[in-house]
């Protein structure tokens, strides 16, 4: 079995690709994610879902935002920080290949994190 990284270790360097468990279906611009490993559901915005969107396995996290920062004309190490920022929320969400999950980190209170949806709502 192949090691998994914490997901606070991701960086620029990391290449990320959803874990085949985790199936979406995207609605008016959103993500809904979810994890077949836990039965978890994941909201993402916007923005979430246009990166979600492009993690194939194969470009690094930096040549990822440097496309993204390109196209939305946006500061390059802005757009760099904030979707490694992301990407590491859902690694710890459990939702990412080679990332082990990690509850503890999946809880914090970020609004540019994806969310975990409330299973028990109306």
């Amino acid at each position: 079995m192949i090691a998994e990284v914490p997901a606070g270790g991701i960086g620029p360097a990391f290449v990320p690709r959803p874990r085949p468990t985790v199936v979406g279906v995207e609605l008016d611009g959103e993500a809904v994610l979810y994890s077949e490993d836990d039965g978890s559901l994941h909201l993402l915005d916007p923005v979430a879902t246009a990166v979600w969107n492009v993690l194939d396995g194969e470009a690094t996290l930096g040549q990822l935002a440097g496309e993204l920062a390109e196209a939305f004309e946006a500061e390059p190490d802005v757009v760099e920080r904030d979707v490694v920022e992301l990407v590491r929320g859902l690694g710890a969400r459990g939702l990412l290949a080679g990332v082990a999950p990690d509850p503890a980190g999946a809880q914090d209170a970020d609004p540019a994190q994806p969310e975990e949806a409330d299973r028990d709502g109306p």
